[in-house]
C-alpha cells in the first residue's frame, strides 16, 4: 500500500500562510516596535550574554576576513568551531551575519538577533502547516495545529533564550514531511527536504535537540514503512543513503564536536545529573501556567486538550495512535529520574546518557499535542449527526464541570488573598485560576454553540482558533519578555582596563560582571561562562596556585570580590586598586608584565596531567624559567639566555622571532588543543603540552621564526567531505530520483 503525497498548494494556502504571519505579528510586535515605550526584549541571560556574544565574535572575525575556528577572549583560548553552539554552519544565522556585513554595520545588533529568533517561530508554524497539510489534506486543521506548536509553552519558553534549542527543534516537521515521502514514493523534493532539514537541525548547535529530533524521525519512518508496506530492504536502502549524505554534510561539525566533547567536562555524566527533568509537581502546568516555574513548557492551552481527547476517542485518522505513543513517551521521559521510565532511555538509547535537562523532551510532546489537536479539528469536520452530538455533549459537560470547579477555586484563592491567609495568599494564584476559568468558560460556550449550530461549524472553528491564540499569548508571551535594556553598558570596573593599550594581557573576573562582558569589550579572559569547557582549563583554574595562574596566563587585572590580595601565609601581594563600587566589586592592577610567549631552558617531563598539576603547585616552580612537559623531548634541557619578539598575534595565529644561545623551549600563554600546528623556520614541528594547559614548541640555538596556527585537520577534512557529498548528492538526485510523479 502506498500513499499519494502530492500537495496542490494554491492561493488559499497562501492566505493561510499569510494568516500565520498575522498571528506571528501580533505575538512579536512588542519586540519589533521602534517605539521605546512599548518595546520589550528577550530576558538577559544566555541569549544576551552567551549566544549573542558568540555571534558577535563570529561577526568580528568575518569582518577581519577570518573564519572563526578559534576564540581568544575566553578560557585562555577556545576551539570555537568545535563547540556546537558556535552554529557556524547554520545557514539562517550565517545569512543574518553576512547581510549585516553587506550593509556595512559596524557591529552585529542584539535587535537583529532577536528578530532571527522570532522568525524561527514563524518558520515553525510554516513547516508545521506543510506537514499537517500532507497528513490531513485539509487547510484549517493544519492552521490550527501549526499555531498550537509554534506558540505553546515549549517553543515560546526558554528555547528562544537558548536559541540553539529553538533553531534546532523547528525543523522537525520538515524532517517528517520528507520521511513520509521517502517511505512511500519518494521524489527529489522529499530527499532534499529530509536531508536539508536534518542538517539544519544538527548545525543549529544543540546536540540534545537534534538527538530527540533524530529519535522521533526514526520512529516515524519505521511506522510509515510498516503502514505503507514498503519492502524493508528498499526502505533501509533509501534511509541509509540519505543518512550517509546527512553524515557527510554534518561531519564538518560533528567530528570536531565529538573530539571536543571527549576532552571536555561533559565526557561522562552520572545518572543523577543526566536524569534531571521536570519535578512531578510541574504536571500542574498543563492547566495552570506560571505557578511552579517561570516557563510553561507543558502548557498547550485548554481547547487543545479537548481537541486531543476528541481525536483519540472519535477521530478516524489511523495515525493518531503513533502520535499518542510519541506524546506519552516524551511526557514520561521529560520527568527524568523523577518518574520511572527514563532509565530505559538512559540504559538503552544511545546519547541519552550524555544529556541532562530531560524536560526538553517536551519538544516532542508539544509537537505530538499539536498534531493530535489538528486531528481533533479534522474529526469535528468529519463527524455528523448523532455521532457529533454525542461527542460534543460529552466534552461540553466536562467543560462546564471544569468551569464550575475553576470558579470555586478562583473564589477561594481571591478570598484567601483578601483575608491574607498565609501561604495561600502568598502564592498569588488569582491570575492563574482566572485564566483557567475564562478559557474553560469560553470552551464550554464554544462547544455549546457547536451543539446548537452544527451547520456553523466552520465559523465556530475560526472562533476556536482565536480562543487558542488568546489563551497561548496570555500565558506564554510575557515569560521571555522584559523591558528594553543595554546588554553590555560601559562597566566602571573595566574603564581603566579598556584604556590599557598594551599588546597582551588577560583579565580575571571573579564573577563580578555579567558573562562575557570582557569579551564584548575586546578583552581576553582566563575563564568564561560556556557550559562546555575543556577538562584541562577546569582543573587548571581549580588546582593551580592563583599566582602561578596569573603568571602563566598573563593576568594583569583582577575584577574581584576580594577587599585585599593576600597569600595563604598572610603576606601582601603587590597591586594597585583602580576601582571599588562601594560594595563588593574591586578592580586591581597587578605588578606584572604579561608575556604572550617566553623561552625556558629548564623543563621536566611527567607522564600524566595529574603529575603536571602537582608539579605546578610546588614552591620551587618558576613559570618563566621552568616548564612541566607531558611529552618527552629529544633535546636536553640546558641553561642559556634568549629573547622573544612577537611579530603577529591575532585569533588563531601567532608569529614570533626567537633568539636563543642554546636549544630552548618556547612556551606560549594560550591553551593547547588538538589542531594547533607549528613551524620553525618553515619546518613542521610538534606542539607540546606545557604546564598542564599551555602550548610549547622546541626551538634550536640561534635565531628562528616560529609560526603557530590553529588549522585542525578534523575541520578541513570535514569541509572536503561535505563538498564531495554535495556534488555526489546532486548527481544522484538528477540521475536516479524522479523530479515528480508520472501521470
Amino acid at each position: 500500500m502506498t500513499t499519494d503525497n502530492r500537495l496542490k498548494f494554491n492561493r488559499q494556502d497562501l492566505l493561510f500562510l499569510l494568516l500565520l504571519c498575522v498571528i506571528w505579528g501580533f505575538y512579536s510586535w512588542r519586540w519589533l516596535t521602534p517605539n521605546p515605550a512599548d518595546q520589550v526584549m528577550f530576558s538577559e541571560g544566555d541569549f544576551s550574554h552567551h549566544y549573542f556574544v558568540y555571534r558577535t565574535h563570529t561577526y568580528r572575525e568575518f569582518q577581519a576576513g577570518r573564519f572563526p575556528l578559534w576564540m581568544d577572549c575566553t578560557f585562555a583560548g577556545y576551539p570555537f568551531q568545535a563547540d556546537p553552539q558556535s552554529s557556524l554552519f547554520y545557514l539562517p544565522t550565517t545569512a543574518n551575519l553576512l547581510i549585516h556585513i553587506g550593509l556595512g554595520q559596524a557591529e552585529f545588533s542584539l535587535y537583529a538577533y532577536q528578530l532571527e529568533a522570532l522568525l524561527h517561530l514563524l518558520l515553525a508554524s510554516f513547516l508545521t502547516y506543510l506537514f499537517l497539510r500532507s497528513e490531513i489534506k485539509k487547510r484549517f486543521p493544519a492552521l490550527m495545529g501549526s499555531a498550537i506548536f509554534a506558540y505553546s509553552g515549549y517553543l515560546t519558553g526558554y528555547p528562544p533564550l537558548q536559541i540553539a534549542i529553538l533553531e534546532g527543534g523547528i525543523w522537525l516537521p520538515l524532517v517528517l514531511w520528507g520521511l513520509k515521502g521517502i517511505a512511500s514514493q519518494p521524489l527529489r523534493r522529499h530527499y532534499v527536504a529530509f536531508v536539508f532539514a536534518t542538517v539544519m537541525s544538527v548545525m543549529a548547535g544543540n546536540p540534545q535537540t537534534y538527538l530527540y529530533v533524530g529519535y522521533a524521525a526514526i520512529a516515524y519512518y519505521l511506522y510509515k514503512v510498516w503502514r505503507n508496506r514498503t519492502p524493508w530492504v528498499t526502505a533501509l536502502l533509501r534511509i541509509g543513503i540519505s543518512g550517509a549524505f546527512i553524515l557527510g554534510f554534518c561531519i564538518v561539525q560533528l567530528w570536531p564536536t565529538l573530539e571536543y566533547m571527549g576532552l571536555s567536562t561533559r565526557a561522562s555524566i552520572p545518572f543523577d545529573e543526566s536524569g534531571s527533568g521536570f519535578p512531578l509537581r510541574d504536571i500542574v502546568q498543563i492547566l495552570l501556567p506560571n505557578i511552579v516555574s517561570l516557563f510553561n513548557p507543558l502548557y498547550f492551552g485548554i481547547l487543545p486538550l479537548f481537541l486531543v481527547s476528541l481525536a483519540i476517542t472519535n477521530g478516524k485518522h489511523r495515525d493518531r495512535w503513533f502520535w499518542v505513543g510519541l506524546a506519552a513517551i516524551s511526557f514520561l521521559f521529560s520527568f527524568g529520574k523523577n518518574l520511572f521510565g527514563f532509565e530505559v532511555a538512559y540504559l538503552l538509547a544511545p546519547g541519552h546518557s550524555l544529556m541532562r535537562s530531560q524536560e526538553r523532551h517536551a519538544q516532542l510532546l508539544s509537537f505530538g499535542i499539536a498534531v493530535l489537536s489538528a486531528f481533533g479539528v479534522d474529526a469535528l469536520l468529519q463527524l455528523g449527526g448523532a455521532q457529533l452530538r454525542q461527542a460534543l455533549h460529552k466534552y461540553q459537560r466536562v467543560a462546564i464541570y471544569g468551569t464550575v470547579a475553576a470558579l470555586l477555586a478562583l473564589i477561594t484563592v481571591v478570598l484567601a488573598a483578601e483575608a491574607q491567609l498565609g501561604q495561600i495568599a502568598a502564592l498569588g494564584l488569582g491570575n492563574n485560576f482566572s485564566l483557567l476559568f475564562l478559557m474553560l468558560a469560553a470552551t464550554a460556550i464554544l462547544l455549546t454553540c457547536m451543539l446548537r449550530f452544527p451547520q456553523a461549524m466552520q465559523a465556530l472553528l475560526w472562533a476556536g482558533l482565536a480562543l487558542i491564540v488568546i489563551d497561548l499569548f496570555s500565558a506564554n508571551r510575557s515569560v521571555t519578555a522584559t523591558a528594553s535594556y543595554d546588554a553590555f553598558p560601559p562597566e566602571a570596573a573595566l574603564t581603566e582596563i579598556v584604556a590599557d593599550d598594551a599588546a597582551f594581557f588577560r583579565v580575571q573576573d571573579d564573577w563580578r560582571l555579567p558573562g562575557h562582558t570582557a569579551c564584548m569589550a575586546g578583552l581576553d579572559e582566563n575563564y568564561g561562562i560556556a557550559s562546555i569547557k575543556t577538562d584541562r582549563i577546569e582543573r587548571f583554574v581549580n588546582e593551580v596556585p592563583e599566582e602561578t595562574q596569573w603568571d602563566l596566563l598573563g593576568i594583569k587585572y583582577l575584577v574581584t570580590w576580594k577587599g585585599d590580595l593576600l597569600r595563604e601565609d598572610g603576606s601582601q601581594i603587590a597591586y594597585e586598586r583602580l576601582y571599588h563600587d562601594g560594595a563588593d566589586t574591586y578592580t586591581y592592577r597587578l605588578d606584572a608584565q604579561p608575556q604572550p610567549a617566553w623561552l625556558v631552558h629548564d623543563w621536566a617531563y611527567v607522564e600524566t596531567q595529574d603529575a603536571a598539576l602537582e608539579s605546578l603547585s610546588t614552591a620551587d616552580f618558576d613559570p618563566f624559567t621552568k616548564a612541566i612537559i607531558e611529552d618527552e623531548l629529544v633535546i636536553p634541557a640546558s641553561l642559556g639566555a634568549g629573547s622573544v619578539e612577537v611579530v603577529t598575534r591575532h585569533t588563531g595565529k601567532l608569529v614570533v622571532n626567537v633568539t636563543s644561545e642554546l636549544p630552548a623551549l618556547l612556551v606560549v600563554s594560550q591553551a593547547n588543543y588538538p589542531g594547533w600546528q607549528a613551524t620553525v623556520d618553515g619546518i613542521d614541528t610538534d606542539v607540546y603540552m606545557a604546564n598542564a594547559l599551555l602550548q610549547s614548541v622546541p626551538v634550536p640555538a640561534g635565531t628562528s621564526t616560529v609560526v603557530l596556527e590553529y588549522a585542525p585537520q578534523t575541520f578541513w577534512i570535514g569541509v572536503w567531505v561535505a563538498l564531495a557529498s554535495l556534488v555526489l548528492g546532486i548527481g544522484l538526485l538528477i540521475v536516479f530520483v524522479r523530479p515528480q510523479k508520472t501521470k
